[in-house]
């Protein structure tokens, strides 16, 4: 069979042809998964990345101690461990704790310590538990929370004064508004700074109706 890839996946993604011989689909968090086997081994292709499909006449023998649980067991294993990791350090509830997954672990003061892939992907996720959620470590996701909660308290405070100027001003001071590479990060940033003073809009007094 001859499959090929990329081109349904995006503008700038390269498309390539493989020859291969399939040996079975997995179906993991609402993605399938094609195992397949290739002269140069064992390869996994995402489903939804696959922009064509072409069978051949050419026919193959599955190798018979092949298992696809076993074989998605141990790929889905080596995955995980070869994924980029970064720990962040928090104080949180244990009602907060429920919803950051596996991977943490509770140090003897109490502190909880976080696996995340990227200190992007620990900003998003804890910046929406508002005041429920203190990052302790690594300094420069603490800063960035800290400059996202302080920003958008100033937007907020200066919507509720009915002050059109000032609020155009605490608009244009946010963090990262000068580059325009991470306006689009800052326009995300905003939104989930508002999602997190809806959390803990006592920090705000008179602005419950945000």
């Amino acid at each position: 069979m001859v499959v090929v890839t990329g081109a349904s996946a995006g503008v700038g993604r390269a498309v390539v042809q493989r020859t291969i011989d399939p040996l079975g689909l997995v179906l993991k968090g609402g993605a399938w998964y094609l195992v397949a086997r290739r002269s140069a081994g064992m390869r996994v292709y995402r489903v939804s990345r696959v922009a064509a499909v072409r069978a051949l006449s050419d026919t193959f023998e599955r190798p018979p101690e092949f298992e696809l649980a076993t074989f998605w067991d141990e790929w889905s294993r080596a995955f995980e461990q070869g994924r980029p990791r970064i720990e962040v350090t928090v104080r949180i509830s244990a009602d907060v704790r429920r919803h950051l997954g596996d991977d943490q672990r509770v140090e003897a003061d109490g502190r909880v310590v976080v696996g995340f892939q990227t200190l992007d992907d620990a900003y998003r996720e804890l910046l929406r538990f508002g005041a429920d959620a203190e990052v302790l470590e690594p300094r420069e996701l603490r800063e960035r929370i800290a400059q996202t909660a302080a920003a958008t308290a100033a937007l907020v405070a200066a919507f509720a004064s009915g002050d059109g100027e000032l609020a155009r001003r605490a608009l244009d001071d946010r963090p990262g508004r000068s580059h325009s590479r991470e306006q689009g990060q800052d326009r995300s940033d905003h939104r989930l700074g508002l999602g997190y003073f809806r959390r803990s809009r006592r920090a705000l007094p008179g602005c419950g109706g945000i």
